[in-house]
């Protein structure tokens, strides 16, 4: 009886209990859909006045409602282990070195070791290698509220008195600036349109705009010969500069080319002195201006130009406020 029991006992040993572990393969991937992204309710208005209530500020939002799906996908790996005998005395070291590096560690192979040597100490013993297993996903839903701006509203205010309409429509940020054409308070109303549709009505008053006339406050130095420059040094004023250019060339003034023009008429200069230019044909050189003043010029949105002169000898500057640029001529006419 007692050799078929010995036989049984190692016929089981040897082809042992089988378990199968599994373990992530590599960090999970997540991955974000926006799957509805829909408004929810009616547009948000809001009109806010400056402290002098020259200026009215409205601001559309919309309220929307995003669901977003988020997919976590972990591939895992599966080890064998089979029971045997021998395998705690392996464990005995391996198990607790394991648990010592995985606690120091987050690499795998810390886990891995911490694995297979406690594996080991319950009397499994791992099989060579690793197999895929099934990948886990996990999928959920989340939904949040948000708001957004409305870019091209419509905002509509008519003067009460005159009936004038003030037109103008809401930026990418969902903003718009109403102020007053008249040196008059104006009564109106109000109307905030989106897609055609009207979302907002209110009487408002508009305040008139005082403001004192702008002087340049030192004397101007003769000749006068200007530089028109950039507002800043990213160039976005080239369109202003270009104008406050033409419109001082028209009233009179002494204005210098731009510095680009100014580069090519040395470059010029430069190819005529190779000889290389037929006398009949070549120009005969001139002398460059220095300025005596730079003026500079920049618009904000659709207010006032904001102007700075500056005197190159002494380095002095001034700066003004203009409502259009012939403004800027005519307070150089009355310091020249």
């Amino acid at each position: 009886m007692r050799p078929h029991i010995s036989t049984s006992l190692c016929a089981i040993l040897l082809s042992g209990c089988q378990a199968l572990n599994t373990s992530p393969s590599g960090p999970p991937v997540t991955t974000r859909v926006i799957t509805d992204h829909k408004p929810t309710g009616s547009p948000l208005v809001q009109v806010l006045p400056n402290q002098d209530q020259t200026e009215w500020t409205i601001t559309v939002t919309q309220p929307y409602e995003e669901t977003e799906e988020i997919q976590t996908i972990t591939r895992q790996k599966a080890r064998r282990y089979l029971a045997w005998p021998l395998a705690p005395l392996n464990g005995l070291i391996q198990c607790p070195v394991g648990l010592l590096m995985n606690t120091f560690s987050s690499h795998e192979s810390a886990a891995t070791m911490r694995e297979v040597g406690c594996m080991r100490l319950a009397g499994m013993e791992p099989l060579a290698n690793t197999t895929e297993a099934p990948t886990t996903i996990n999928r959920h839903i989340d939904k949040r509220q948000q708001l957004q701006p409305v870019p091209g509203a419509g905002i509509l205010f008519r003067d009460q008195e005159t009936q004038d309409p003030i037109q103008i429509l809401t930026d990418i940020n969902g903003r718009a600036t109403l102020r007053g054409k008249a040196m008059r308070p104006i009564a109106g109303s109000l109307t905030v349109s989106v897609a055609n549709r009207i979302v907002f009505q209110e009487d408002i008053l508009i305040a008139p705009r005082v403001r004192n006339r702008p002087q340049i406050l030192r004397p101007l130095p003769t000749p006068l010969i200007l530089q028109i420059v950039s507002a800043n040094n990213m160039g976005v004023s080239a369109g202003t500069e270009d104008r406050l250019r033409q419109t001082l060339l028209a009233q009179g003034f002494i204005v210098l080319p731009p510095k680009d023009a100014q580069d090519a008429i040395l470059d010029e200069m430069q190819f005529q002195a190779t000889g290389k230019v037929e006398d009949s044909t070549q120009v005969r050189n001139g002398r460059l201006l220095r300025p005596t003043v730079i003026v500079s010029a920049i618009r904000k949105e659709t207010g006032p130009y904001s102007v700075t002169v500056s005197y190159v000898t002494s380095g002095q500057h001034q700066e003004l406020m203009v409502d259009t640029i012939e403004e800027i001529g005519e307070l150089l006419t009355g310091r020249k």
